[in-house]
């Protein structure tokens, strides 16, 4: 059954609030891939059926950043099945959460981050 954008934003919040050391961040703490080398994922990343890509598929788009738009034809048919269906912009906002490190402590989401939340779920809850 597809999720709902409430529950994959609540999940996400949840996921990443449990160990922040989860997130996908590059080397230096900046930037962020789909998936990193020591197979973290980020928050577009964690809904694919990486078992479903080709091994070369999956590499490549395991070391680009993720900027979900641009790779949205490519991957948007490797979403898990629960996850399919859903907006680019809606993921792109989500990665957002996802990608900025003021949104994240050492202990879990901040305040910043409370307030992306926020912002995520008033955007849309309803659609």
């Amino acid at each position: 059954m597809q999720k709902t954008k409430k529950e994959i934003i609540d999940e996400t919040v949840a996921y990443y609030s449990e160990d922040p050391s989860r997130r996908s961040l590059g080397k230096t703490g900046i930037g962020c891939y789909y998936k990193n080398t020591q197979g973290n994922m980020c928050a577009v990343g964690r809904c694919f059926d990486w078992e479903r890509m080709t091994p070369e598929m999956a590499a490549e788009i395991a070391g680009y950043p993720s900027f979900y738009g641009q790779f949205a034809q490519e991957v948007g048919s490797f979403f898990k099945p629960e996850y399919d269906g859903h907006a680019t912009l809606f993921w792109c906002e989500l990665q957002h959460l996802h990608d900025h490190n003021d949104n994240w402590t050492g202990e879990g989401i901040s305040y910043a981050g409370k307030l992306a939340v926020e912002f995520l779920h008033s955007n849309w809850d309803h659609r």
